[in-house]
């Protein structure tokens, strides 16, 4: 009987064993997945926070690009402005060789009174040196603020014996007109 006794305890030893084994592994795998799935849950949100601060970099790197792309247009388009009145500058030119005297304003040249030659250009005025004065449109940005052409009949071009007719002095009330147009430069 004591052999029976022997068996039965040892049979419950081999049981509890197992038990214990089989639960201490069971715990061990379910502990160790819990902390795998934590470290990899761990790894797709510093991969997504990383994502989404590169996102936004390249959004905002996008929008200065943009915005830079966008200055340099406006800045073309002021230029062409500024540009456009070259017929102008001949007509001024012509009138100064013809009559020895500069205009005085757009009807000496025969400029209609709102004819302009550029849709930025909300009108231009002639002044009595042969200035040409150029007035922004709101569309331009630059509304309030003016160019100013002037000939440099004072210079007398050695070569030529007379006045230079590309010799044209250029001011502006832009601030960055330099960068706008060359030879210009800002007067407040």
């Amino acid at each position: 009987m004591n052999e029976k006794k022997h068996n039965t305890s040892l049979w419950l030893v081999i049981i509890v064993s197992l038990v214990v084994s089989l639960t201490s592994t069971i715990g061990y795998d379910y502990f160790k997945r819990h902390r795998e799935q934590q470290a990899h849950r761990e790894a797709v949100e510093k991969l997504e926070r990383e994502r989404a601060v590169a996102a936004k970099e390249a959004a905002e790197q996008q929008m200065r690009e943009q915005a830079v792309a966008a200055e340099a247009m406006k800045k073309t388009r002021l230029r062409q402005s500024i540009d456009s009145v070259s017929s102008i500058k001949g007509d001024v030119t012509e009138y100064y060789a013809n009559k020895g005297e500069l205009p005085r304003n757009r009807k000496d040249i025969g400029l209609p009174g709102d004819w302009v030659t550029d849709d930025w250009l909300q009108h231009i005025d002639i002044y009595a040196d042969g200035s040409i004065e150029l007035h922004f449109t709101p569309e331009s940005g630059q509304q309030g603020k003016v160019v100013r052409l002037r000939p440099q009949i004072e210079k007398k071009d050695e070569t030529l014996g007379y006045w230079n007719p590309n010799d044209w002095e250029c001011t502006s009330s832009i601030p960055n007109i330099a960068e706008i147009k060359e030879g210009c430069r800002y007067v407040p």
